[in-house]
């Protein structure tokens, strides 16, 4: 399949799960994080629009510019998942990420205008991108609960994955010059984004499974407290139901 083509799958796939997401952060008020969520998600579609262009604009907009994108759509759900949690030190880390980002964004510039090296920019891209996605599934197996565990650690392993098709890419670079180019119709590189478009999904879907049960996990835990809830059983029975369905 042409790779333009599967990018346009990724940004309707996308699109779609921007319109899921948005219907159900307006029904259900208590999802915290999602905002960003939602967010990270449009900074995808407008990255993917920019490398559809590649070559028909500046190599300013479809290279740096688009890889800012993705940077800050990782960051975002990075954001959107430990606000989830209701994790300490966000300040800090969105500190540390723009520098990171400025000297991210150093080494892009550099290698495309003062020494043009589409192979260290991939690895360099490849690699802070994985390095992002691994602590993204730290994030979800810091967080699991002792017992019904099993959607954290899906969706962690979701992470991993998508780090996983990035290395391999940086690898495949290296061992198989031929492929060293965007669009190259290989079958590592339509591997890469067709892997993209499940994970996208599955993130989104995973993302909503894990929500009201760590609302009830929390419920649970309001209740021991203070005082019993006659919701407690509907909400434990709900949870039991979608661990059975998985």
């Amino acid at each position: 399949m042409d790779l333009k083509t599967i990018f346009i799958c990724v940004v309707f796939t996308s699109f779609f799960n921007i319109i899921f997401l948005f219907f159900v952060r307006h029904t259900r008020e208590r999802y915290s994080g999602v905002d960003f969520w939602i967010i990270s998600i449009v900074f995808l579609i407008l990255g993917y629009f920019l490398l559809i262009a590649r070559g028909k604009i500046p190599d300013f907009f479809s290279i740096i510019i688009a890889q800012s994108f993705f940077y800050f759509a990782m960051i975002l759900r990075i954001i959107g998942i430990k606000i989830f949690f209701g994790e300490k030190y966000i300040k800090k880390l969105i500190f540390a990420f723009l520098i990171i980002f400025l000297a991210y964004l150093g080494v892009l510039l550099f290698f495309r205008y003062i020494t043009d090296s589409i192979l260290i920019r991939t690895a360099t891209i490849g690699i802070l991108l994985s390095s992002l996605s691994i602590y993204s599934a730290v994030i979800m197996f810091r967080n699991k609960p002792d017992n019904n565990y099993f959607p954290y650690v899906f969706m962690a392993l979701l992470f991993i994955l998508f780090s996983f098709t990035f290395l391999l890419r940086i690898f495949s670079w290296f061992l198989f010059p031929d492929i060293r180019e965007l669009f190259n119709n290989s079958i590592l590189n339509s591997f890469q984004f067709l892997l993209n478009i499940g994970i996208e999904i599955s993130w989104t879907f995973m993302f909503f499974i894990i929500t009201p049960q760590y609302l009830g996990h929390k419920l649970k835990s309001s209740t021991v407290t203070f005082m019993p809830s006659p919701f407690a059983g509907t909400f434990g029975a709900g949870f039991s139901a979608l661990n059975f369905v998985l």
